[in-house]
């Protein structure tokens, strides 16, 4: 099993982004001694809503501004300066799933994706999934990505599980590495 990484700065960017990615991040922070939330809902609360770039990267909530859309290759998950305990009882108890147009698209246990991240399924450059012509098809899927996202395009992550006391506090950032389609204008 690959180490957890400590991302207490942004210099973990530089261990996920490949040529040409991008990154979408959203931290998700509570005090040392807090019990967590239930359920916390991500990329909801943009930049200026007294949030810098270095707690998300999401100009608008909810959506990516027109003209640009996104694909999603694989999802992340990062921990800041937690404990290793309290990282591993968050782990598991807790579930990430991503939203489309109040569809969820995926889900998955946080203690089942891994440090190093984890690919989202039919990947058009993972030869293991074939063409994209032979890609099982998802009821209302957009463009021939299963997780497409196009601008002005609501999407979220959603954070959900059974609240737990953590001494040393929460440090999570779930983060979507894929490529931005900005139209040439």
């Amino acid at each position: 099993m690959t180490a957890a990484r400590d991302v207490s700065s942004l210099d973990w960017i530089g261990n996920v982004v490949d040529r040409g990615a991008h990154l979408l991040f959203d931290w998700v922070v509570e005090p040392p001694g807090t019990t967590t939330r239930e359920r916390y809902r991500l990329f909801s609360n943009p930049v200026g809503m007294q949030r810098d770039f270095t707690q998300t990267n999401m100009r608008m909530s909810e959506c990516l501004p027109a003209p640009s859309g996104f694909v999603a290759r694989s999802v992340h998950a990062f921990y800041g300066s937690m404990a290793p305990e309290d990282r591993e009882l968050f782990r598991e108890r807790y579930t990430l799933s991503l939203w489309i147009v109040h569809k969820m698209f995926w889900e998955s246990p946080l203690i089942a994706v891994p440090f190093q991240g984890l690919l989202f399924p039919w990947a058009a450059d993972d030869p293991e999934f074939g063409s994209p012509a032979a890609w099982p098809r998802q009821a209302n899927d957009m463009e021939p990505f299963p997780r497409y996202i196009p601008s002005l395009c609501q999407f979220w992550m959603e954070l959900s599980g059974e609240p737990v006391k953590l001494e040393s506090g929460l440090r999570f950032l779930p983060a979507m590495r894929g490529y931005l389609d900005r139209a040439v204008l």
